[in-house]
């Protein structure tokens, strides 16, 4: 379960920190921040998830307009049962606007250090808390994305294998198709596939169950 997210020199977003309860209800004028908490979360899960480069999803022009900062930062605390886990990112753009690599990228397991990410090194640390051997990576790219599972490893693997899953939508019920051409894995951010994920889901009727329920709950009268 998401628990916080901080975000600081993303468009309006300034030092900005969010804590989430089980349901949680986003209300305010246009140009308040609601789509950029959702776009922050959907960038790092691309980010990590699916190996984009740190300038695609990043832009200069999505630095705060009043702040001159070449630098952005984003947090992400995740819980799941006894595990708790903090990932913490900074993109440095420079002056020019034309790239943008990755300052550190960091992922903890409580106190505990499972990645640092910083000035093209990766150090990792396994599960019993001793420290790997540093090597050299590209700061353009998430070092936390190219990390294969290892027997000493599963923390971490565990929370880069739940990342993308972790299901981030607008939803928007008008736009729902009624019908199915293919099943698809994922919902789409405004959730116009859910026939075709929900058709992908009803392969574990359990959990497709699980998810009619959950909807139910905060869409009254979805069915």
């Amino acid at each position: 379960m998401l628990k916080r997210i901080y975000v600081d020199n993303y468009k309006c977003l300034v030092n900005f920190e969010l804590k989430f309860d089980a349901i949680n209800l986003f209300l305010g004028a246009n140009g308040s921040g609601k789509t950029s908490v959702f776009e922050t979360l959907q960038k790092l899960q691309l980010f990590v998830g699916q190996n984009r480069k740190a300038a695609d999803l990043f832009a200069f022009s999505d630095r705060t307009r009043w702040q001159y900062s070449l630098i952005q930062t984003f947090e992400l605390e995740i819980e799941c049962g006894e595990k708790a886990y903090k990932y913490e990112l900074a993109i440095e753009h420079d002056e020019k606007g034309q790239t943008a690599r990755v300052k550190y990228e960091r992922l903890w397991y409580e106190r505990q250090p499972l990645l640092k990410f910083e000035s093209d090194e990766v150090q990792l640390y396994r599960d019993n808390g001793t420290s790997a051997s540093p090597y050299a990576f590209d700061s353009s790219l998430s070092a936390l994305a190219f990390i294969t599972p290892r027997s000493d490893n599963q923390l971490l693997t565990w929370f880069k294998e739940q990342l993308p899953y972790l299901i981030i939508a607008q939803i928007i019920p008008p736009l729902m198709g009624g019908e199915s051409a293919q099943e698809e894995k994922f919902p789409s951010v405004w959730m116009e596939n859910y026939a075709s994920w929900y058709r992908y889901l009803s392969q574990d009727q359990g959990l497709a169950f699980q998810l009619t329920d959950a909807l139910r709950k905060c869409l009254p009268g979805f069915d």
